[in-house]
């Protein structure tokens, strides 16, 4: 991806914003992954932001936003 990725901590919360010329997403982790075995943790974050995403894509509002270029379906993702 071509964009600007952007790393920051408030109050404790570790929060990702990337955007490129299309979409801009900010992903705010609240969840404190420090207890999480380091080899694992990334695999817990994707698959908990896989989930947030599969949920979000069933809402109403989702399906009103992208309704015009077709329902978004989350098969996988992988890190």
């Amino acid at each position: 991806m071509d964009g600007k990725v952007e790393l920051s901590d408030k109050n404790g919360q570790k929060i990702c914003k990337f955007e490129d010329d299309n979409i801009q997403v900010t992903i705010v982790l609240k969840k404190d992954y420090s207890d999480v075995e380091f080899k694992l943790r990334t695999s817990n974050i994707l698959k908990d932001i896989e989930d947030a995403l599969e949920n979000v894509s069933k809402t109403d509002e989702f399906k009103d936003l992208v309704d015009s270029y077709g329902f978004l379906e989350v098969d996988r993702i992988e890190g």
